[in-house]
């Protein structure tokens, strides 16, 4: 007996739409757990620190919004004023990157939200963005992570990009 292959074509096409449908009605049937969520994308946040000259040995710090330190363990600029670094998961822009070189003053600037969803962010720092930074936060102590995070609140990250260009 020779079940003809539009047959076989069919029964298989209607299989896999009731295979498909059934996978729907499981994933929003009441008590389902719910799908799990997409992990949250690592920002890379790298730069060069100069004032004129590279920052060699400049110490790193990142803090966020909430005047928290975070997390980045220790990091050092490179001989080049280079630094990158990954940014702990859940890390929301924006962060103030200070950057304090060995006996010298430190230099912030703010890093705001990416507008397109960009994980590789690059945050120089020298005394422009220094300069603009401070402006941005009213000359808020750049050592105070309590008094960032305060000026922070109040920046108009628009406005920094204006300053900025």
């Amino acid at each position: 007996m020779n079940i003809p292959f539009r047959i076989v074509a069919m029964w298989m096409a209607v299989m896999c739409i009731a295979a498909c449908d059934n996978d729907r009605r499981e994933a929003s049937a009441p008590g389902a757990p719910p799908p799990a969520p997409e992990p949250a994308m690592e920002i890379v946040l790298s730069g060069i620190a100069a004032t004129g000259a590279a920052l060699d040995g400049a110490v790193l710090e990142i803090v966020d919004a909430s005047g928290n330190a975070v997390d980045i363990g220790d990091v050092l600029t490179g001989d080049d004023g280079a630094y990158q670094v990954n940014l702990p998961s859940g890390t929301n822009l924006p962060v103030i990157v200070r950057v304090t070189p060995p006996g010298g003053t430190p230099l912030v600037t703010i890093v705001p939200p990416s507008a397109d969803d960009t994980t590789d962010v690059i945050a120089n720092i020298n005394p422009v963005t220094n300069l603009v930074s401070g402006a941005a936060l009213q000359g808020a102590d750049v050592t105070d992570n309590a008094a960032l995070a305060g000026a922070l609140a109040a920046v108009d990250i628009a406005m920094i990009d204006s300053e900025g260009d």
